[in-house]
């Protein structure tokens, strides 16, 4: 899996995507489904393995909601939709997770470990945020260094699908107010 998987800390102790996933995701308890039901969606195997293992959150910032997984085609499956009501789809054939925009699809993460990588480095800027002015999310005044980390983080593993993808567009949603 891409993400916090196993990084070391500084004691020397090793994290696992459950660490950061109780953090931020213990209720309401997240959405899982059986192994062999999430293959017989589309999903792939590893992807099959997280959500019947792990599960994907019911909600997550920004504005997510995650849960009546369905089959929009044979190409594409449905888990969700953003604060725009704008649908949240996996594609089967590339393991893509993207919103289907006007116009287009903006790209949020590869797979639902790339996915769950996404929704906690996203949190984690929120919480240091409030940390220092507890109206920040709100306000979008999220402070510009803890945006260009969280983009640093998330560029390093998904480069390719931040121009022009739905986590540009939440960035440039937090800096807006600023520029």
């Amino acid at each position: 899996m891409v993400g916090p998987l196993n990084r070391q800390v500084s004691d020397g102790a090793l994290l696992d995507v459950r660490d950061f996933y109780e953090m931020y995701w213990d209720e309401p308890s997240p959405l899982t489904l059986n192994e062999r039901l999430a293959r017989e969606l589309g999903f792939s195997g590893l992807d099959s393995k997280i959500i019947s293992e792990l599960g994907i959150p019911k909600c997550a910032a920004p504005h997510l909601s995650f849960g009546g997984l369905e089959s929009l085609d044979s190409e594409r499956i449905l888990i969700g939709e953003d604060g725009n009501e704008r649908s949240i789809v996996y594609r089967i054939s590339d393991r893509n997770v993207h919103v289907l925009a006007e116009g287009g699809v903006k790209s949020i993460a590869i797979g639902l470990d790339g996915l769950i990588f996404t929704l906690v480095m996203y949190a984690a800027m929120v919480e240091l945020a409030i940390g220092i002015d507890r109206d920040a999310f709100r306000t979008n005044s999220i402070p510009r260094t803890l945006v260009d980390k969280f983009c640093a983080v998330y560029c390093s593993e998904f480069a390719g699908i931040f121009q022009g993808g739905f986590i540009e567009e939440e960035v440039d949603r937090l800096t807006k107010t600023r520029n």
